[in-house]
């Protein structure tokens, strides 16, 4: 038995195309024996011509990878043409698990569930703020009403940090000698590309939730968007290498302005919400505190997670909050006014459900939650459904829930996030080897290939204690945002 799970696959870095300003790097074979991942690393030097403008005068193909039909006492193998090798192996374990909290954030200075929202904390499933065939309300009334954030007063707030720009985050980095620093905006989305790359893209088990019939047929995978390339920004600061969001077009859109007055919304009374709204005599007063952030460290990274709410009855005290809106609003936030016709009645059907709603959640972002729960030390999310006029309902799910529908239990989910973040490390070495001290774009980019598996003997995480992944993984870097 030991033998036939000490046999494992390569990681081979098939072909690098190196440029002035780009990179181009393609990385076939990944595979995973017990907790270990280990690969071979090759490395093609320089083989672009430079036309003057930095970029280059012809694009070479990367090479088709032709499997070989291992003998049945010999491990599993893929050959590339050209296949040179320069030395340059490496080897990647989930142990020894390096996560700890060097900052926590004080519970007195932290917001708590008003209106008797705080008892979705301890009742499973979802919770409808009105009853549908009573009407009765199952919560206090005003929650349902969202017109007054219309007048919110967004200055009123304190400014979003990137962590490029967080001092704190990079002065801890430089304490304890870590080369790279990131918040969970900022490194979530990265190590949700890597998982899929080496869990061969295992979907999320959507049994565990018990979906109706009224959602046969709908597909179970991750969403296109949830499986789309990833950009980054790495910013070197201080000597610290810093992960950064790129901003996007429509960054401050209807849902990312709801998603900062309602948490306000569910952690006030009415009469404290006052204090957030916009005045016309006068512009709202005092100071707000700002942000609160969790500091923890893992491998190489000093990483940044932001403390919503807290409950000090959970096992872990803290959680996070989202908004969640409908989903005809979440498909054209730009024309959002539309869709507010599209309510939630019912907990079960195809549309204008909550499981249709929570369905969704699992297909695009539930892992995500998962490894921002990871990075916080969170005991779970609080969501709120609404469709940006009125709140329809809420639900709280506990991490463990979460890293069972994700990973198959807690245990494969700390190797996840061990092994992902080791994976993101390594790229990180190897950019900022070639890019040298300067600031950098990062694109990632996965794609599924045909898998052919030389022991049936898998993990629940969906990785084959000996596996050969034909997967093609393409790394772009850019000098320069």
């Amino acid at each position: 038995m030991a033998a036939q799970l000490g046999h494992c696959g390569r990681l081979t870095w098939a072909r690098r195309l190196l440029y002035q300003r780009c990179y181009t790097t393609n990385v076939s074979r990944l595979s995973k024996s017990d907790n270990s991942i280990s690969g071979l690393l090759s490395v093609l030097r320089n083989r672009g011509d430079d036309n003057g403008s930095g970029w280059p005068s012809s694009v070479e193909t990367l090479p088709e990878v032709q499997p070989s039909i291992a003998d049945s006492n010999e491990r599993s193998s893929y050959r590339t043409k050209p296949d040179p090798v320069d030395g340059s192996a490496f080897e990647i374990s989930a142990y020894p698990y390096t996560y700890e909290v060097i900052e926590r954030v004080d519970e007195s200075r932290i917001p708590r569930l008003k209106n008797g929202l705080d008892r979705v904390l301890f009742s499973a499933g979802t919770h409808q703020l009105r009853d549908p065939r009573s009407q009765v309300y199952n919560f206090e009334e005003h929650l349902q009403d969202l017109r007054p954030l219309e007048r919110f007063d967004y200055e009123s707030l304190p400014k979003f940090v990137r962590a490029s720009e967080d001092s704190n985050l990079r002065d801890t980095a430089k304490l304890y000698g870590k080369k790279y620093a990131a918040s969970t905006s900022s490194i979530t989305r990265l190590l949700a590309h890597l998982y899929l790359f080496i869990s061969q893209h295992r979907p999320p088990d959507t049994s565990i939730a018990g979906f109706s019939r009224h959602l046969d047929g709908e597909p179970d995978t991750y969403t296109t968007f949830a499986q789309s390339p990833v950009t980054a920004l790495l910013m070197y600061r201080d000597g610290v290498y810093v992960l950064d969001t790129e901003k996007e077009g429509d960054g401050d859109n209807i849902l990312m302005r709801m998603g900062k007055s309602m948490e306000r919304f569910l952690t006030c009374t009415p009469e404290e919400l006052e204090h957030f709204l916009f005045k016309e005599t006068a512009n709202s007063t005092g100071e707000h505190p700002p942000d609160l952030h969790h500091i923890a460290s893992m491998g190489k990274f000093m990483l940044r997670a932001q403390i919503d709410c807290c409950d000090p009855r959970l096992p872990k005290r803290t959680f996070d909050l989202k908004t969640r809106a409908t989903m005809a609003i979440r498909m054209d936030p730009i024309n959002y006014q539309s869709y507010l016709g599209y309510r939630l009645k019912t907990l079960r059907g195809r549309f204008q459900s909550f499981e249709r709603e929570f369905h969704d959640l699992m297909r695009s972002v539930l892992l995500r939650f998962c490894f921002q729960a990871k990075v916080g030390d969170m005991d779970g999310m609080f969501i709120c459904y609404h469709n940006t006029a009125e709140v329809f309902g809420f639900q709280y799910l506990p991490t463990e829930e979460m890293e069972e529908i994700v990973f198959g239990n807690t245990a494969f989910a700390k190797e996840a996030f061990s092994m992902s973040v080791k994976v993101l490390e390594r790229i990180l070495d190897k950019v900022t080897e070639e890019g040298g001290e300067k600031d950098l774009r990062i694109i990632l980019q996965t794609r599924k290939r045909p898998v052919r598996l030389c022991d049936h003997s898998t993990f629940p995480l969906g990785l084959q204690r000996s596996l050969s992944l034909h997967s093609i993984f393409i790394l772009k870097v850019w000098k320069g945002p």
